[in-house]
Order: C-alpha cells, then sequence, then structure tokens
C-alpha cells in the first residue's frame, strides 16, 4: 500500500515537473533544422531492429546527429551492437529515489541536456521515462496514446496497443517528414 502512494506521489512530481517545462508547438518551416541529438526509447518487448534501422535511415536527420537509446537490460547488447557509436542507456545507471524517479542531476549526466527530439515507441505508461522526458526541456517528444498520460508528448500519436513496431515507426516516420 506505501508503495502505491509513493508511486501516486512520484505521478505527481513528473506532473509538476512537466508543467514547468510546458508543451512546444510543432513549426514545419525549420523543424530538422535543429534536430541535432536524438533519444529513442525502446521498451523490453522490442524485436524491429532492422525496421528501425530503416526509419533513422528515412527520416531526415542531419548527418552529423548523436543517437541516445534508453532501453531495458534485455536490449543493452544488442542497440550497442546495431548502432555503433550511440549511447544506450538503461535503468540500473541511474539511482532512484523514494518516489520511483531518478535523480535529476544523473538524468542530465546520461543524457545530453540539449537533446531535440525524443521518440517513444513505448505502449504503456512508465513513470520513468516521463520524468526524463521532462528533465530535457528543448526536446520535443514524440509518443503513442496513452489514456490520460497524453500530457507528456508535444505530438501524441493514435495507435492500437496490439500495432506491432514496424507499424508504429511508420507511422511515427510519416508524421515527422510531413513537418518539412
Amino acid at each position: 500500500m506505501f508503495d502505491a502512494f509513493r508511486k501516486k506521489t512520484g505521478r505527481w512530481l513528473a506532473t509538476r515537473s512537466e508543467k514547468k517545462n510546458r508543451r512546444k508547438l510543432l513549426h514545419s518551416t525549420d523543424f530538422w533544422a535543429g534536430i541535432q541529438v536524438v533519444l529513442i526509447a525502446v521498451p523490453d518487448g522490442f524485436h524491429a531492429v532492422d525496421e528501425l534501422k530503416r526509419f533513422l535511415k528515412i527520416l531526415k536527420l542531419p548527418k552529423s546527429y548523436s543517437l541516445y537509446f534508453w532501453t531495458t537490460a534485455n536490449h543493452l547488447e544488442l542497440l550497442k551492437y546495431e548502432f555503433p557509436g550511440s549511447k544506450v542507456i538503461t535503468p540500473a545507471d541511474f539511482t532512484y529515489n523514494r518516489w520511483f524517479i531518478p535523480e535529476k542531476d544523473q538524468v542530465l549526466k546520461h543524457f545530453d541536456p540539449k537533446t531535440n527530439l525524443v521518440i517513444d515507441l513505448s505502449m504503456d505508461f512508465q513513470l520513468d521515462s516521463v520524468y526524463l522526458w521532462s528533465c530535457l526541456p528543448e526536446a520535443y517528444r514524440v509518443g503513442m496514446y496513452h489514456y490520460d498520460k497524453d500530457q507528456y508528448f508535444d505530438v501524441i500519436l493514435p495507435v492500437k496497443p496490439e500495432t506491432g513496431f514496424p507499424q508504429r515507426l511508420q507511422h511515427i516516420q510519416t508524421v515527422l517528414n510531413s513537418l518539412n
């Protein structure tokens, strides 16, 4: 019971942090010009590495962009191998406080605070991920629709929970490439 109260308090803290951050409006005129650092949240059940490679090639990213991944320990070695030069970060890299959210100074130490684009491929609400996104004030956050949790994203994609990862990536690609 006490853990449920702590998680509820953690969600309140993440929401409070998010209100300080404020959502950004996307303008299609120069969206891609400012994208230099991309963070992709890869959930535990992810299995579409080849589609993710194609997705990154098709996006209008500059040649010198930096790539970060937020994932579980199950995908750590796979992502390091398939995307050389990227930085892969897991929840084990952080110390969590009693509210089940990571310490903000550690977030800024592991992630580039100038992250411009966050793409969250998960369909389930993760408190620590939401808090991470709220700590990155420069980022445009793209995510899937979560019932009652859409305030954490700037671009919300309405997909069904059973939609596969290749279809999610294709949907994100279509929306982002339409911006310029």
